[in-house]
């Protein structure tokens, strides 16, 4: 623990900044910009329903009074999916290239969305510390299993003949 804890802390520190930063511009951004680019983004890529129910989505969330929680939970997903992208590509990489693995990596691929993100929680608490990053490393292993999954190639494990 004595090795493996520090090593943890300065992934925690270097994980941090770049959350902070993020999660300072978007509660910096007037909520009218952000609600603009929601839309355009969501007319963009499906249409008037969608932009229509993301701005009114965004405008209960800013009745609420629940606005800067909201871009700090924006900023952990802006810096978690390309994370879990970027780790699930490369394990299924992995996987596809070393066959022999790939029992063991849908093992674990299948742990990983079977326990609760919340058990993720106490050893990375112990090795991470307490803070936002702690979310943010639950959230990436929690959404990797899927891209593996997506990007892996492995061959059918048939079951030996008696």
């Amino acid at each position: 623990m004595t090795v493996v804890q520090p090593a943890s802390r300065a992934l925690s520190a270097a994980l941090e900044a770049p959350m902070r930063g993020a999660r300072l511009v978007l509660v910096w951004l007037p909520w009218p910009a952000v609600m603009l680019a929601v839309a355009a983004l969501a007319l963009k890529s499906s249409g008037i329903r969608l932009a229509v129910f993301a701005v009114l989505a965004l405008g209960y969330i800013l009745v609420a009074g629940y606005w800067p929680q909201s871009m700090s939970t924006l900023s952990l997903v802006l810096l978690a999916v390309p994370i879990s992208t970027v780790l699930g590509f490369a394990l299924g990489v992995l996987g596809h290239i070393r066959p022999g693995k790939c029992p063991v990596l849908l093992g674990a691929l299948d742990l990983m969305q079977t326990v609760p993100a919340f058990a993720y929680l106490i050893p990375l608490l112990l090795l991470f510390g307490f803070g936002p990053v702690v979310g943010l490393i639950a959230s990436a292993i929690y959404a990797t299993p899927p891209m593996v999954r997506n990007t892996i190639a492995c061959p059918p494990i048939s079951a030996k003949p008696d």
